[in-house]
């Protein structure tokens, strides 16, 4: 569905540019490619800006975090009467 959207909103933005190149007296040809590479570009970084959205705000998985083995207070108190 957002590509869908990306391309048509893509087009949308590269006709607009090759109108305003043909009105301006910019030739047909060079027109079109300024078209084609304004589709291009303007396609793959709202492609890469959703992707980027994505993976940010999809939750990562949370580790399970092991309980750490707690010494006994009398080992310690041998440790230290044995010093």
């Amino acid at each position: 569905m957002i590509t869908q959207i990306v391309i048509k909103f893509s087009l949308f933005v590269s006709i607009i540019g090759t109108l305003y190149c043909l009105v301006t007296g910019v030739s047909f040809s060079e027109s079109m490619m300024r078209g084609l590479f304004v589709f291009a570009g303007f396609y793959l970084i709202l492609i890469v800006f959703f992707v980027g959205v994505r993976f940010i705000l999809t939750p990562t998985p949370k580790k399970a975090v092991k309980a750490k083995a707690v010494e006994q207070p009398e080992k310690v108190a041998e440790e230290v009467e044995g010093e």
